[in-house]
């Protein structure tokens, strides 16, 4: 990609024909517009980014605004889903365990722990179906899922996570698309 520094704006910016099309930032931005584990506010601010660097911007007519705010969007801030995700991922690569609080909304719609502390050895985050899932072992001999925007103050261990092979079997291998 070629970078070039746009005056008007005082910032650098990935050069139109050497990044994405249009129709590319317009594919994304559905994406993103759909995605229910992402807030609205992380929505804005993500789209904003993603046409600030590729300098496709796009009329902010009501039609925009009304794609996003009449969407299915996580509505607490509180959860840190972007970085969870980064925790989880970082879990995986360094081979560690991870403990979170996980929560539920209550009748009142406020979000309260339904399990605490909870430990599990951290295989994989996917998206599905417009959640994000972490997949990993919690205590048995099975995999879990967890939606990561239900999960709070993820931490991770020092403790090894259990291997794969131990759940799923010896010179198996895990096929995340067959889950």
């Amino acid at each position: 990609m070629k970078i070039t520094y746009n005056e008007k704006l005082k910032a650098y910016m990935v050069e139109k024909k050497t990044a994405f099309t249009k129709e590319d930032v317009e594919i994304i931005t559905n994406a993103l517009l759909t995605a229910r584990f992402i807030s609205k506010k992380d929505t804005r601010d993500i789209i904003g980014k993603l046409h600030r660097l590729t300098g496709f911007y796009r009329d902010k007519t009501i039609t925009d605004i009304v794609r996003l705010d009449d969407r299915v969007k996580i509505r607490n801030d509180d959860v840190k889903i972007k970085q969870n995700i980064s925790l989880i991922r970082e879990a995986i690569s360094k081979d560690r365990k991870i403990q979170f609080n996980y929560v539920k909304y209550n009748t009142k719609k406020s979000l309260v722990i339904e399990k605490q502390n909870c430990v599990v050895s951290p295989y994989e985050a996917v998206w599905y179906q417009d959640y994000y899932y972490m997949l990993g072992n919690y205590d048995g001999d099975r995999i879990s899922h967890y939606r990561v925007d239900r999960m709070k103050e993820v931490k991770i261990l020092e403790d090894r996570r259990k291997n794969i092979s131990e759940i799923i079997g010896a010179g198996k291998q895990f096929n995340v698309a067959e889950y």
